[in-house]
């Protein structure tokens, strides 16, 4: 485990410095850890840091630019997806809210940034290891938030649309 964690994180007062930092020890983890290719895991990193950013002032999912509306399009979602927002509530800084990166993802893949799906499909891999990343070093500290965090995100990627599924499954390694 790197040295990068919720202590060496507060030394940090500015939220912009913050989540970029967040994104690029993020980053360096999944190469380590996960073999990512530098290049693919860095643009994740960067895409992250600029989400954590956007999400760090969110005060509900529910209202934010980034919603997808899935709850008032999906009766089955609503309770689940009010579950999850108490959760998320608590600990909102860093737990990636599930319809928030879809909605982000969604934004990079139109206006976004250097190989669109490309950048978006490593943003959105990379969401999927990040809950369990940040839990061991204690950004979040609730391990069942963590937990519907990504059950309920891995079904999302089965849901989406044919654009999100096209990025889940670009593969540049």
């Amino acid at each position: 485990m790197d040295a990068f964690d919720a202590t060496a994180f507060a030394k940090t007062e500015d939220p912009a410095e913050q989540a970029a930092a967040l994104g690029f020890a993020f980053a360096r983890s999944l190469i380590a850890q996960q073999g990512w290719p530098s290049f693919k895991a860095l643009l994740a990193g960067v895409i992250l840091g600029r989400f954590l950013r956007s999400q760090m002032d969110c005060k509900d999912p529910f209202k934010h630019e980034l919603s997808t509306k899935l709850a008032s399009q999906s009766k089955p979602h609503r309770g689940e997806l009010r579950d999850l927002r108490a959760l998320w509530l608590q600990d909102f800084r860093f737990a990636p809210h599930p319809d928030l990166v879809i909605g982000y993802a969604e934004r990079v893949l139109k206006e976004g940034f250097f190989g669109r799906p490309h950048a978006s499909a490593a943003f959105f891999e990379a969401v999927v290891y990040l809950g369990t990343w940040l839990l061991e070093r204690g950004f979040i500290e609730n391990p069942v938030l963590v937990e519907a965090t990504q059950r309920h995100f891995k079904r999302r990627i089965a849901e989406s649309g044919d654009a999100l599924f096209f990025m889940a499954n670009i593969r540049d390694d």
